[in-house]
């Protein structure tokens, strides 16, 4: 049989208790702010990294486009009808343009959104020496540059036609 005394001896004093709560909460109170802070690195990593993806996606959608722009029927250039600093126009129909706020792809007479929050879409066209501008004479473009910047994040590429590559001047 056990004895009280003992059995009291055992167990935890009001004091001790006490002792342990406020410890355990100065414990969470430390380590509250690290906990919420690491949660709200993790959300803007994850908002940045969705960012990211999509306007890779944009801008790598919209090279393939242009890497696959034909060369006019008379074998004189690459056959695009025009070219803005946030549009470009293919003979075929097949267009990219900045609208709204939106990347919007035209191809094969069906029109998606590519990208939405666009804040600037900048396509400049080359000529074959790289620093000549073809605006004004779009058939003697060799190379494509993009810009896109959507949710703060900019990506910039170079597109070289494939039709023109070994085929046009």
């Amino acid at each position: 049989m056990t004895n009280p005394r003992q059995a009291g001896r055992a167990a935890f004093t009001l004091v001790e208790m006490i002792a342990t709560v406020t410890i355990l909460g100065i414990i969470g109170a430390a380590t509250l702010p690290v906990i919420e802070s690491a949660g709200t690195l993790y959300a803007e990593s994850a908002s940045m990294s969705r960012s990211v993806e999509r306007a890779s996606f944009a801008i790598d959608r919209a090279s393939r486009v242009l890497r696959e722009i034909p060369i006019t029927d008379t074998n004189s250039g690459l056959a695009i009808e025009h070219v803005r600093s946030d549009s470009i126009a293919l003979a075929s129909g097949d267009s990219l343009a900045l609208s709204d706020g939106r990347l919007v792809i035209t191809k094969d007479g069906r029109t998606a959104v590519l990208c939405s929050d666009v804040s600037r879409f900048e396509i400049i066209a080359l000529g074959a020496d790289g620093i000549t501008r073809t605006e004004g004479s779009p058939e003697d473009t060799r190379r494509i540059m993009l810009s896109l910047v959507a949710d703060g994040v900019e990506i910039r590429t170079s597109v070289f036609p494939r039709a023109a590559m070994g085929v046009l001047p």
